[in-house]
């Protein structure tokens, strides 16, 4: 198996390695694929951030005895989104 970095890094020449050994690689699909699954990490990584705020947000505010209905929504919708993610990046 190959890593992934070697092969972002050295395309063109694992593809004419490849061809030599009769195995077409579609370039622009991998590279496709690869930029796709990066952004659902990026934009996992984000959700993750504003979640563990939320979080914080919600433990001082139940601690001073106030409501926070507010970003208990916000952090579940989070947690959905993180989930629809995570089932993204697995097909990816």
């Amino acid at each position: 198996m190959l890593d992934p970095k070697l092969l972002r890094n050295n395309i063109n020449d694992i593809s004419d390695n490849l061809a030599n050994k009769n195995y077409i690689l579609d370039k622009k699909k991998f590279l496709s694929i690869d930029s796709n699954r990066k952004n659902i990490i990026v934009t996992t990584e984000d959700l993750k951030n504003k979640k563990n705020i939320l979080s914080k947000e919600i433990g001082i505010l139940k601690s001073k005895g106030k409501s926070a209905d507010n970003q208990t929504k916000v952090v579940e919708k989070i947690n959905q989104s993180l989930k629809e993610m995570q089932v993204s990046l697995f097909k990816a």
